[in-house]
Parts: structure tokens; C-alpha cells; sequence
């Protein structure tokens, strides 16, 4: 029985015009995008774009590799041959996308047989990276209608200011059209995704596996932008065989076999809390996120502990850690290396000995964000 994945059938219902797709490693997400921007070129309806958050990708043979399912899958199907009708059955990255190719077997002068290749004067996707987005100032992609981003989340550290970047991109791309349709792919690596959060999906982690939920945002004159969030079912409901690998008892795997969100798994606490024990408190925001730091007595040792806070507390004395505005007198950017006097370094002796508790996994999650944000 052939194992199934993701396709891309119950997002498409919605005509949405940006498409975001979230779930495990390894489901189909990526494949049905690509296939996507084949089907959608051998229509006629345009070329695609493929985009990476660094040119990194697409160096060293790895442009090669991305479109290499294309040409021959796990199954032995030739999905460019299949929709070309034989017209084509190879694709090859040059320069700034991927050409498709007619190889076959023919016969030099001397008689005997080689292998040759032809390929398109153009390429049918192009790509993109966002760490290059204004490179592509000035130029024209009119022919392209439909866009991939894949792997927009991630679990290192997001390129400055990237949102902004991002759509820089975009709007280099699109131009002054209404006819692109948008695809984002990302595993669920990142629960604190800045894209969530800069497109207002304040939804996402409430979802269900399996769901799709409809966002609405109106223009100026009165026109409708839709995006469709799907978070995939794990497999189409299935196990994949891969899994029996990533059995072991480790909930950092539920990632890898269910498309459940990964977590990281911090150290906490043991015992109670003892308010008598709190040596001095802070708070930390990250983006919209709030969580409460203490320089905590703990078996008579100085140790950080971070809580969540939903409802901060805030006097004009209170210290406050954040990667956003600095407006206040005790607003301050480096948790590390923040300042001079006994607070900063009780906090920095903690830093450098690893001495530092989390009240969840989710809270020591939003730190690592947050430090990766202020570097």
C-alpha cells in the first residue's frame, strides 16, 4: 500500500490568496508545492518562484537537489514527464532558477551513441533569497503567479528585520498585480514564528491537526486579502515507517512523528516556590510575550528562574528586558552584560554557570527567541 502524504486539495477550496501550511517533517508539504508550480506552468498560468530565507540554499549543488523529486520521486514517477506529456524529463538549476530539459541518447559524427541535453531559454521557476531581496529592485517577473516560501520557520535565528524584507521581495516580484497566489511551508520548529505574529494569526497555536482557518484583512478600497492556515494532519493520519526510528521517549520527537509543536526541554525547579527566597525581580518581553524573571535563592545557591506573565506589574522602577522600543528609564536590551551594579552581576553569574530555571518548556523557549533576537 503507497504510504500517502500531504496535498495541497482542502487549502486550495478556499482560493485564498497567501496559503500557509504548517506540520511535521517529511509529510508531502514541500512535494505539493513544488508540483504545484509545475501543474500551474504546463497550464499556463504562469511561472513560479521558489524562496529561501539565505542564497545559502543555493549553493554548492543544493539548488540542484530541490527540484530533483520532480524529475523522479520515491515511488519511480517522473512528475515533469508525466505533465510535460514527454515533452520534458529533467530540470537543472542555472543561475538564477531551474530549466527544464529533454535528455536522451543520440548519435555523434563518429557514430556512437552520447547522451545530450536540451533545455529551455528561460527558466520556469526562478529563485529568491530574502537576505537578497534588493537585488531584485528595478527588475521584472511579470510571469510569475505563483510563490513558495519554503521553510519560513525556523528555529535559529531569523534575519534582521526579515518581515520587511520579506515583502520586499514580494512587492519586487508582484508589482502592480492581483493575479499571485502565495504559498508558505514552514515545520513546526518555532511555536513563536515572527511571521504569526507580524500578519496578525493569532490563531495558530490554538489550532487542531487537520484544521484550516480562514484570516480576512480588507484594503484600502475595499477589497478582501484572504490567508488559509492549514496545520496538516500527522501523515494524512498515518504513521510513516520513518517513525520507527524516532521512538524513543522523548517528547522533543513528537515534531518529527506527529507535527506536534517542538519544544526544547529546559530545566525546572524542584519543590515549591518561596517568595522569602527572591533575591530581586524582572520582566522580559519578547514581541508580545511577557514572561517574569527572578534572582532566586535555591539550595543556598543564586540561581534565574523564569515564569510565564500574562498580566505584568509594571512601576516606573521596574526592570525591564525587551528586543522592542526602549521608552522607559529601566527599559534595557542585553540580558547578558545589561549593566554594572549587583543585579547584572548576580544575573550574569548565573548566565556563565548555567544556573537557570524555567518554569516550562514554553518559557525556555521564549528566552532562547529572545536572546537570539538581541545578539
Amino acid at each position: 500500500m503507497k504510504e500517502k502524504h500531504y496535498t495541497l486539495d482542502n487549502i486550495k477550496k478556499h482560493n485564498a490568496n497567501i496559503n500557509m501550511i504548517i506540520g511535521e517533517k517529511s509529510n508531502g508539504k514541500t512535494y505539493a508545492c513544488k508540483l504545484e508550480i509545475l501543474k500551474r506552468f504546463f497550464k499556463g498560468e504562469g511561472k513560479g518562484a521558489y524562496i529561501r530565507r539565505t542564497d545559502e540554499d543555493f549553493k554548492k549543488g543544493r539548488a540542484d537537489r530541490i527540484f530533483a523529486d520532480m524529475i523522479k520521486n520515491k515511488n519511480g514517477v517522473s512528475e515533469v514527464e508525466k505533465l510535460s506529456k514527454g515533452m520534458y524529463n529533467t530540470i537543472k538549476f542555472m543561475v538564477n532558477g531551474w530549466y527544464l530539459g529533454k535528455e536522451y541518447t543520440t548519435i555523434d559524427k563518429k557514430g556512437e551513441y552520447i547522451q545530450k541535453v536540451d533545455y529551455q531559454d528561460k527558466p520556469f521557476c526562478y529563485a529568491f533569497s530574502i537576505n537578497n531581496a534588493e537585488h531584485t529592485n528595478g527588475q521584472s517577473y511579470l510571469e510569475i503567479t505563483t510563490i513558495f516560501f519554503d521553510e519560513f520557520t525556523t528555529k535559529k535565528t531569523y534575519l534582521v528585520d526579515e518581515f520587511s524584507q520579506y515583502n520586499i521581495l514580494l512587492s519586487n516580484i508582484i508589482r502592480d498585480r492581483d493575479n499571485v497566489i502565495i504559498y508558505m511551508c514552514g515545520n513546526t520548529v518555532d511555536k513563536h514564528c515572527l511571521y504569526f505574529r507580524e500578519m496578525g494569526l493569532y490563531n495558530i497555536l490554538k489550532m487542531e491537526q487537520g484544521k484550516i482557518d480562514i484570516y480576512k484583512f480588507n484594503t484600502e478600497d475595499e477589497r478582501q486579502l484572504l490567508v488559509a492556515v492549514e496545520y496538516c494532519n500527522t501523515s494524512a493520519g498515518k504513521p510513516k515507517k520513518s517513525d520507527l526510528y524516532f521512538s524513543f521517549d522523548n517528547p522533543t520527537l513528537k515534531m518529527i512523528k506527529k507535527g506536534e509543536w517542538d519544544l526544547n526541554i529546559y530545566p525546572h525547579l524542584k519543590g515549591r516556590f518561596i517568595e522569602e527566597n527572591i533575591i530581586f525581580q524582572f520582566l522580559v518581553k519578547y514581541n508580545e510575550l511577557w514572561v517574569k524573571g527572578y534572582i532566586y535563592l535555591y539550595n543556598d545557591d543564586v540561581v534565574l528562574f523564569f515564569t510565564p506573565c500574562k498580566n505584568p506589574f509594571i512601576t516606573d522602577d521596574t526592570l525591564i528586558f525587551r528586543n522592542d522600543d526602549l521608552t522607559r528609564k529601566y527599559d534595557r536590551r542585553f540580558i547578558r552584560n545589561g549593566g554594572t551594579g549587583r543585579v547584572y552581576r548576580l544575573i550574569n553569574k548565573c548566565l556563565d554557570s548555567d544556573k537557570v530555571y524555567y518554569a516550562t518548556n514554553d518559557t525556555g523557549d521564549i528566552i532562547r527567541k529572545y536572546f537570539q533576537t538581541v545578539r
